[in-house]
């Protein structure tokens, strides 16, 4: 509930914003939560929704496809976002006219290695234009591309950011970044590794 609460303080109208929830298969009590601060936070646009099938890649599309914005965010349930996260995305997207981008991402915890881990992934996407982690991109362009690809288990991001990139190459803009950063747990690097980002 992080997330969602971190999305309440955004410096941003989110009268027009979408929040949809994906409950990918959960067999904990994640929809009864999230109907209980549905019901708590009014003012916040919150849909929960189902994916039977358990890959995060079948959540996302899922989510996307429900969405009726031309925007769409990609978030975890254990991030969270900078309050000025939506309105530095609003002015990438809308306002500098990028269809897609890469959003700079920290620990939440404190420890140094993650943070140098994550400063090091940093340097690579700005100073190589290297596409991956955290995104944003238009409907048009998700739709154009199929959306992410389900047969993947690992680097789905990275397998989704090359392909945006490659289709942004036929146009003006290439893939924005979006210095307002998210915050994630280090738990997934802590269990499988810092290596396979």
């Amino acid at each position: 509930l992080h997330l969602l609460d971190s999305l309440g303080q955004q410096e941003f109208n989110m009268g027009d914003t979408e929040i949809i929830i994906v409950d990918n298969n959960s067999n904990d009590s994640t929809s009864t939560l999230i109907k209980k601060y549905k019901n708590q936070h009014r003012s916040l646009n919150i849909t929960l929704t189902k994916e039977s099938k358990v890959h995060v890649s079948a959540a996302r599309n899922k989510g996307a496809g429900l969405a009726k914005g031309k925007l769409l965010i990609f978030l975890d349930a254990d991030n969270v976002v900078h309050p000025d996260f939506l309105s530095q995305i609003y002015k990438k997207a809308v306002i500098e006219g990028f269809e897609a981008g890469t959003i700079f991402t920290l620990p939440i915890e404190d420890s140094q290695r993650g943070r140098i881990v994550f400063w090091i992934l940093e340097v690579i996407k700005i100073t190589f234009g290297k596409p991956f982690g955290k995104n944003f991109c238009s409907k048009r362009i998700f739709n154009m591309l199929g959306g992410y690809n389900e047969s993947i288990t690992i680097g789905t991001n990275l397998d989704f950011l090359i392909r945006v990139k490659k289709l942004l190459k036929k146009t003006d803009k290439g893939l924005a970044h979006v210095h307002s950063p998210i915050f994630t747990s280090l738990r997934r690097f802590e269990r499988k590794g810092y290596i396979p980002i």
